[in-house]
């Protein structure tokens, strides 16, 4: 079976159709993005989507050379691990379903670089890739095939970032009443609330 280019041991087609379906996929990055896209357009959202580029690369870099293992080792971690994202998730939400509301004391904003990128450290679903991508890619223990795996995580983080903050740009053209986008970010506060039974109950 042909796998394409192999470069530094790593089959680099396969890698990156599934970090593209793991990225592209609807996960908590996403769903945020899109909601900030709709609220705050593109150029407001950039710092959420620099955090997740910068985060996410890191914790792919960190898991390839070894410490994703020591993640799995360590059952306790995992679990404030999850605990914490599911916190995360459950203020964002509140964040989404106070958005647009003119009783607010004040205005809402985007998610800050600092914020998005500390995100990725608690977020099941990126430890989920970074731990799976290194176990199944990596034939080889060399920096080459470690610097194969973050590469590919960045191009496929902007991609599915950029993806979903378009789409929640033009989410905002087709909403314009503000009752109605107020559902509509009550509708992604709902499905942020809907994953933390997921993230706590998976032990990654």
């Amino acid at each position: 079976m042909v796998e394409g280019p192999v470069v530094a041991g790593v089959a680099v087609l396969p890698l990156f159709w599934y970090a593209l379906v793991m990225g592209i996929t609807p996960g908590p990055n996403n769903l945020m993005l899109a909601a900030s896209g709709m609220n705050f357009g593109l150029r407001r959202s950039l710092p959420h989507i620099l955090g997740v580029l910068l985060g996410f690369t890191t914790l792919a870099t960190v898991a390839a050379l070894g410490l994703g293992a020591l993640y799995l080792a360590a059952p306790k971690l995992q679990l404030v691990s999850r605990y914490l994202g599911a916190a995360f998730l459950l203020y964002f939400a509140w964040r989404l379903a106070q958005a647009g509301r003119t009783e607010t004391a004040s205005p809402s904003a985007p998610f800050r670089f600092h914020e998005a990128a500390l995100f990725q450290l608690i977020n099941p679903k990126g430890w989920l890739y970074a731990i799976s991508s290194a176990s199944a890619f990596l034939s080889s223990e060399g920096l080459g095939a470690v610097a194969v795996l973050t590469v590919t995580a960045a191009i496929v983080t902007v991609i599915s970032t950029l993806t979903w903050t378009c789409f929640g740009t033009v989410l905002a053209r087709l909403v314009t009443s503000p009752a109605r986008r107020q559902r509509v970010n009550w509708l992604f506060a709902a499905s942020l609330v809907a994953l933390i039974p997921l993230i706590v109950g998976d032990p990654a």
